[in-house]
């Protein structure tokens, strides 16, 4: 067990042995290569005789090194989305142009604040309704563009 884990570790182990019965920690190995972080995971249960005294613990101990670092992979994913969605939200938010996102239907899903003054119609007013219930004269124009980009999967500047 790394030094660093030990306490932990063996807090856990006493209170199996001073009642609780089971018990699960996940630690560091002190033994992994220079530079590379193994973890551990030690899950078990303290036997008892008929008195309730301690006679053997029994358990299993598993590498679970990769679901750890999957687990960090995931959170900086997730950290690296949100600040993608933070600065998008803070473009759509003060751009001077006009911003939609369309769901497959033309119906409006995101507008920014400008497409709304734009068009007349508060965000709300826009958000899961078409653009042909929106801008009617524009919805032609809007249902070629949008089929476009299924068709290419590419953005369409107008």
């Amino acid at each position: 067990i790394h030094p660093e884990d030990r306490e932990r570790a063996g807090e856990a182990w006493q209170r199996a042995v001073e009642g609780n019965s089971v018990y699960e920690i996940e630690f560091r190995a002190a033994n992994a290569a220079p530079g590379e972080e193994r973890w551990l995971l030690s899950r078990g249960r303290v036997e008892r005789d008929a008195a309730g005294r301690p006679v053997r613990g029994a358990g299993v101990l598993l590498d679970v090194t990769a679901r750890r670092r999957a687990e960090a992979a995931l959170r900086r994913s997730e950290e690296e989305v949100r600040r993608q969605f933070a600065e998008l939200s803070a473009i759509y938010a003060t751009a001077p142009l006009g911003f939609a996102v369309f769901d497959r239907e033309v119906r409006y899903v995101r507008v920014n604040p400008v497409l709304a003054e734009i068009n007349g119609v508060s965000i709300e007013g826009h958000l899961g309704r078409p653009v042909s219930e929106v801008v009617p004269d524009l919805a032609p124009q809007a249902a070629a563009i949008h089929r476009a980009v299924l068709e290419t999967g590419r953005t369409v500047r107008t």
